[in-house]
């Protein structure tokens, strides 16, 4: 308790922010994360394995890049 007090205290001063505005939350449990099957696992077996490279982008042509 003591903690979440001093943490208050710190983002009220350096933010500028009322204390009654801050609410402390407790870390949480999502009930559709459960144990994987035996097929998942074997799936993350074979991949693990494997090189692989993982691209996060756009294909789509943009304007600062003239042909």
């Amino acid at each position: 308790m003591q903690q979440f007090l001093n943490t208050v205290k710190d983002i009220s001063e350096n933010y500028k922010i009322s204390p009654d505005k801050i609410d402390e939350v407790y870390n949480g449990i999502n009930f559709s994360f459960k144990p994987v099957s035996d097929l998942e696992a074997e799936i993350k077996n074979v991949f693990r394995r494997k090189r692989l490279f993982l691209f996060v982008g756009s294909l789509n042509p943009r304007k600062i890049f003239q042909d």
